[in-house]
């Protein structure tokens, strides 16, 4: 605790209050018989420590002089509190310009406060501790003062005092310094050092009537100098560096006449500050103590350190012998040897109720070994309430004389270990349990206190077949893994290992909590807990599988979902969760996607997906399939974000272009949002080749149709990354079906030629097709530009040809379905009779050609015909020569 340092004032008296004043004074001070009291008194509350003020006034300002205006109402606070209260009055002519010579404003001063405006007053050399003008109720600097005054929060870490006196024409002047706190002091520290004149009547009124106290006459300055408005050398204040040795700066060669009436009238002020400037201003706390020479020695008793020992150093359990160990300390200036006590007490419902014997206080002195003393006691909490949380444990001083007893006091809590309470314990997963497969239970309680934690508590399980009691932990492992921290299931996961030999059936769990104390909660009993069956698939305890949000993500199950009796690939796991995605018996794995929303984000943390397992077995009589939670812990994975994609449909024979960045989003490692469309994207997954041709074309998906007929759909994977991770998302993309009318393959019949009057049959039901419905549904029709020549039977399919008039004939034929028509055309070249060429040679020119042989005079010539490959087929040939 820190201790307040207090000033011992040195006043020379005897011969020196009776020495004249040698250096004349350029006027007769205007003697005051009594000092002016204020007539009402301040309510100002001591803030534990000494306050450092600085007050603005002036000659002319009616609210600085008025009856409880700015003057009294500083007079005010010093009267009740003249320990605590050091401030000075900058005097000014008039209120108009108050930073003047006058008024202080004289090198080496920092003048850093209003240069107009009075009454206007700065608490701890600080500009936002600020209050101007002034009410006429004696209060108007109250609430500053009471509240610290913007002192630094250290400034009972150290000591001062100030002394004056008078040697012939000059003031012998002593400002002792010292750090009494831990550590080293302040830095660049200065002594802000002033004399001033307790009544103002150094200076001349136009009112004629003097006001205010505490006047500014010289700034006291280094190297022995001082500074007034109108004389003196000084150019720097003393730079200082307090230590745990007291040290002095003094002055011997200040005139007397700087303040007119002498020793009677002059006070010095002195402060510690930091800074590079005296005054420094501004809003933080630099100001670490203030003295003035009014300020006489103090008689003060402190506790600083006041220890409750129990077992565990930081609670109690009642029964607990628990010590109170206390050390008293002179914080004063003088010695103590008024007696008193040292009390501990304890504090219930309010009241305090006293510990043991009272400890005497014997003489304490301001230094040496006997400056501060100890004081024990010891104290049974058996006596303390079995209800209460915490209790409050105290000592006090039973003094007299002191000056200051707000440090008299000290208090510290220790808290009560009271004994947990426990939870009903529940089996985590399926409660259908199948021998020799593990499983897990959570063990639940709560602390009673604010001492233990679940860290720190643990569980004893038990378990014993329904309603016979036979309770047993024989089957019990575990307890190390902590589940649902921070909500209001936490709890610890044991393991239960069923051994062969446990018969059949439902089981009763309890559990009760034990606390680092080894206080015991009672037993909390789940009633058919569990029921043991016989070797159903089941679910391993202390099992949690880390996924990534928003990815689909394959889990091996392997040694996680067990069955004695059957293959885990032979195992049936559905589960209608909406983050189970599927299970993939070939490679035993689930597939979960724990999905990022627009609105929920990522479902970060554990999370558990409900399977039910099916090994083929009958289990009609349970009513279901066994069934368990798989825990999984998500984790962010920093991804880019999908929104789902709507599907796309386009026309058979068609194409369409998706633009996917509306759908992207991407932050940075922070999670603040980057642009998407920096993100690199690709397909990497279609579910098939034959319906679309696919593609990217920047942040665009391509898509067309392969052919002109082709229906179905296709589900697109596309990948988006930005460079360190990605996400995967699917989009659909579907044909929509257009009806196609039948068509005919009349490949090789578009053009034929036919003999007149000769009968051809086609079967075009042969080379009828229809990619959308059953051919044999479809419908024909054929005509013939001559009447009748083409016919079709709708019973066979054939359609059958016979032309009486030779030439170009057009054939049309119409294939229909309940939909669409096409229409194709044959044109039939009809002949009488094809003319027969001759060739000389088998040169392809003709039908036949001949072949002279013995030609000249006098032999037999013979002709021979030969067919050619070009040739039709005859069936009789007739030549006449």
């Amino acid at each position: 605790m820190q201790t307040m340092a207090l000033a011992i004032v040195i006043i020379f008296v005897g011969s020196v209050l009776t020495g004249f004043v040698t250096n004349p004074v350029d006027k007769e001070p205007k003697i005051l018989e009594n000092e002016t009291e204020a007539k009402a008194a301040s309510s100002a509350t001591s803030p534990g420590h000494v306050v450092f003020g600085q007050y603005i006034s002036s000659d002319n300002c009616g609210h600085c002089s008025k009856t409880g205006g700015g003057s009294d109402a500083h007079h005010a606070v010093k009267q009740l509190h003249p320990d605590e209260y050091v401030y000075i009055t900058y005097m000014s002519a008039s209120y108009g310009d108050t930073d003047t010579s006058r008024a202080g404003n004289v090198a080496p001063y920092n003048w850093a406060w209003s240069t107009g405006g009075a009454p206007d007053a700065y608490f701890g050399d600080r500009t936002d501790k600020n209050q101007g003008g002034a009410s006429s109720n004696y209060d108007t600097y109250d609430s500053l003062f009471s509240s610290g005054g913007g002192m630094h929060p250290n400034v009972n870490d150290y000591g001062m005092t100030a002394a004056i006196s008078q040697s012939g024409n000059t003031y012998d002047i002593d400002i002792t310094y010292k750090y009494t706190g831990s550590g080293s002091a302040a830095n660049n520290m200065k002594l802000y050092a002033a004399l001033v004149d307790k009544d103002c009547t150094g200076y001349s009124y136009s009112s004629g009537i003097p006001h205010g106290y505490n006047c500014w006459m010289a700034w006291l300055t280094s190297g022995d100098t001082y500074k007034s408005k109108s004389s003196g050398s000084g150019s720097s204040f003393a730079s200082v560096a307090p230590t745990a040795t007291s040290q002095t700066t003094s002055w011997s060669s200040v005139p007397s006449s700087v303040v007119p009436g002498g020793l009677s009238k002059a006070i010095v002020i002195g402060v510690l500050m930091t800074g590079n400037q005296v005054s420094a201003g501004g809003t933080s706390p630099h100001v670490y103590h203030a003295i003035d020479s009014t300020m006489g020695p103090k008689m003060d008793l402190s506790i600083p350190s006041f220890t409750v020992t129990s077992p565990t150093s930081d609670s109690y359990v009642r029964g607990d012998i628990i010590t109170l160990d206390a050390t008293v300390a002179n914080s004063g200036d003088l010695d103590y040897t008024s007696g008193g006590s040292v009390k501990f007490y304890y504090v219930l419902n309010g009241q305090k109720n006293y510990i043991g014997q009272n400890t005497p206080i014997n003489t304490i002195t301001t230094t040496g070994s006997s400056s501060t003393m100890t004081a024990q006691q010891s104290f049974d909490t058996s006596t303390l309430p079995s209800n209460s949380w915490k209790t409050v444990f105290g000592v006090e001083l039973d003094t007299t004389g002191e000056s200051v007893t707000s440090n008299n006091i000290r208090t510290t809590d220790l808290e009560h270990d009271r004994p947990p309470t426990s939870k009903s314990p529940q089996v985590l997963g399926t409660t259908d349990i199948s021998r020799g497969n593990y499983f897990s239970v959570l063990a639940k309680g709560d602390a009673n206190d604010n001492v233990d934690t679940i860290d720190t508590m643990t569980f004893d399980v038990e378990i014993s077949p329904a309603g016979q009691n036979l309770w047993s932990d024989s089957t019990v492992t575990g307890g190390q893994n902590i589940l649902y921290l921070g909500s209001a299931n936490e709890g610890r996961e044991y393991s239960l290992l069923p051994t062969m030999d446990m018969a059949a059936g439902k089981y009763d769990l309890r559990s009760r909590a034990v606390d680092a104390r080894g206080q015991l909660s009672s037993w909390s009993t789940t009633t058919n807990a569990f029921d043991l069956m016989n070797a159903a698939p089941g679910i391993t305890p202390n099992q949690v599988s880390p996924v990534p949000c928003d990815i689909s993500t394959k889990v091996d199950m392997t040694g996680i979902i067990v069955d004695p009796e059957t293959p885990l690939s032979s195992l049936s796991i559905t589960s209608s969760d909406s983050s189970f995605v599927g299970w993939h018996p070939s490679t035993t794995e689930i597939e979960v996607l724990f999905a990022w929303t627009p609105t929920q984000g990522c479902p970060l943390g554990s999370q558990g997906i409900e399977i039910s397992m099916d090994d083929g077995a009958d289990y009609s009589a349970q009513g279901q399939l066994p069934y368990g939670t798989l825990l999984f812990n998500v984790l962010e994975n920093g991804q880019p974000r999908w929104q789902a994609l709507p599907t796309q449909v386009v026309d058979e024979a068609s194409m369409g272009v998706f633009s996917l960045l509306p759908y992207l989003s991407d932050t940075d490692d922070e999670g603040n949002s980057v642009s998407a469309s920096m993100l690199q994207l690709e397909i990497v997954g279609l579910s098939n080749n034959n319906v679309f041709d696919v593609s990217l074309d920047g942040t665009n998906v391509v898509f067309e149709t392969i052919d002109d007929d082709v229906n179905g759909e296709v589900l697109v994977t596309l990948r988006a990354s930005d460079g360190e991770q990605f996400a995967d998302q699917d989009l659909l993309i579907k044909v929509n079906p257009i009806n196609d009318a039948p068509r005919l393959d009349l490949t090789g019949l578009e053009e034929i030629t036919l003999k007149i009057d000769t009968q051809r049959t086609i079967n075009l039901m042969a080379i009828l097709t229809d990619v959308d419905n059953p051919a044999n549904e479809a419908f024909m029709t054929v005509t013939s530009d001559e009447q009748g020549a083409a016919k079709y039977n709708p019973i066979d399919g054939t359609m059958t040809l016979n032309f009486q008039k030779s030439g170009l004939h057009t054939v049309t034929i119409n294939t229909i379905d309940q939909y669409n028509t096409n229409t194709y055309t044959m044109t039939v070249d009809v002949f009488d009779a094809y003319p027969l060429f001759v060739a000389k040679e088998n040169d392809g020119s003709g039908h036949f050609y001949v072949n002279m042989e013995d030609t000249y005079i006098g032999q037999y010539p013979t002709a021979n015909l030969f067919l050619t490959d070009s040739a039709p087929v005859f069936q009789s040939i007739t030549t006449t020569w």
